[in-house]
């Protein structure tokens, strides 16, 4: 006999249970509640997404326990969560998160909103006329250029943009950069002026690292600047120009009349990309793969001498764009619509995806975790990448059918510069 005021219920399995009065019931919800927090914790992860969202609205001590990221981290692993192109994936963990970073939870949401499609798409600059823009976002800002000049935009907690025009900066004509500046570029850019018609002030490729600009022009020279003063700055880099050679510069105040060319490497092909590695002792050159010389090799950028060719390309299968994670490991793309993962201590292709749809990709980006985005060159197409995955997460197709040049990302949302448009896709709408 069952204890007065319960009543045995059989159940599927065949199995006798007590329905309790609510009195009772409320009395053991209470018990567990008493239970320390870690074995909380032990119970909670045991849970699956679903009963975790239910326990979620039992009470407010539940509700605060399944926030902490130690309950969620076990789903982390399973999915593919977006990082930032910005923040190396090595500053993302349990007890050093980035500033303003979501939590876990709320990580997962967003991810599962990048999968299944759901985002807002804004325009957020136009641009006129067409342009070839290049973009870089650097976590809280974004950088992109226009013509001969680098505009700064400012990103709002509600995600729009705002131009913060002291922060642009515009290439100048060698003349109006004195004296000591025209005997230093002189050298570099004559044998580059032979092309009329060429605009030289247009910037091509530029970068933004520590408060310090570098962007190349279409005519081969290099401008360096402080984002606050824009004055010149003591470097070397890699300086690519229209007569088929890479050219390592050391730029100084120091000794004015020496010529900064400190090596001139000619490739003997027309180049499309280069990338210098992340300890600096090293670079990478993308070619078209038209001449004879290797689309990929990398140089040892001390004595201008090349260490090795990467891979095997067929005739034409030109570099458009690559990315290092860290000194070992790059990521390529190009005109054969593959994207690769190279092994750079063995030289080898570890990895290659291939795009669906056999267009070329003119860009990549990565979170140097799981997480690559790549733009595609036809129907504003950009695609979402998994390296445990052989085929591509998620595809999006922006309201501009242009080539999409460059992207940038972050958990919440995705930019894509365009010929006309600087775009975004927001990824944290809410649930409806």
């Amino acid at each position: 006999m069952a204890a007065s005021g319960a009543q045995e219920l059989p159940l599927e399995g065949g199995n006798i249970c007590s329905q309790q009065d609510p009195g009772t019931a409320m009395s053991t919800r209470a018990r567990f509640m008493e239970l320390p927090d870690d074995v909380l914790y032990a119970v909670l992860q045991k849970c699956d997404i679903k009963t975790l969202c239910r326990l979620c609205q039992v009470c407010c001590k539940l509700n605060i326990l399944i926030q902490s990221d130690s309950v969620w981290l076990p789903y982390r692993n399973l999915s593919t969560v977006i990082g930032s192109s910005a923040v190396p994936a090595s500053t993302y963990s349990l007890h050093n998160r980035p500033i303003n970073s979501p939590c876990v939870k709320e990580q997962l949401r967003l991810s599962h909103n990048w999968v299944e499609k759901k985002y807002h798409e804004k325009v957020l600059c136009r641009l006129n006329p067409r342009q070839l823009p290049w973009m870089q976002y650097t976590g809280g800002t974004i950088w992109f250029s226009v013509s001969n000049t680098i505009r700064c935009y400012r990103i709002q907690s509600d995600g729009r943009i705002r131009e913060d025009k002291k922060q642009h900066l515009t290439l100048q004509d060698p003349k109006q950069h004195g004296r000591q500046q025209r005997r230093r570029r002189a050298n570099f850019s004559a044998e580059n002026n032979k092309h009329p018609n060429l605009i030289n002030k247009d910037v091509s490729r530029f970068v933004v690292k520590d408060n310090v600009t570098i962007s190349g022009c279409r005519d081969g020279s290099l401008y360096v600047f402080d984002c606050d003063s824009g004055r010149c700055l003591e470097s070397i880099q890699i300086s690519v120009t229209r007569d088929r050679t890479v050219k390592i510069l050391a730029m100084s105040h120091d000794d004015s009349d020496n010529n900064p060319v400190r090596a001139t490497i000619d490739m003997k092909d027309r180049i499309w990309s280069v990338a210098m590695a992340t300890n600096g002792q090293s670079f990478t050159v993308g070619t078209s793969g038209c001449k004879g010389s290797p689309s990929l090799s990398v140089w040892d950028a001390e004595r201008a001498e090349r260490i090795f060719s990467l891979g095997s390309y067929r005739y034409g299968a030109g570099v458009l764009d690559m990315k290092y994670e860290d000194n070992n490991t790059l990521l390529t793309c190009g005109y054969d619509a593959t994207l690769r993962m190279w092994d750079m201590r063995s030289g080898r292709c570890v990895e290659e995806w291939q795009e669906p749809y056999d267009t070329t990709l003119y860009c990549v980006q990565t979170d140097r975790n799981v997480t690559m985005v790549t733009g595609t060159a036809r129907y504003g197409m950009i695609r979402l990448w998994d390296k445990r995955k052989s085929e591509p997460v998620q595809e999006y197709f922006l309201s501009q059918k242009s080539p999409v040049y460059s992207v940038a990302f972050d958990c919440s949302r995705m930019y894509a510069a365009l010929d006309m448009s600087i775009n975004t896709l927001d990824f944290s709408v809410l649930p409806t």
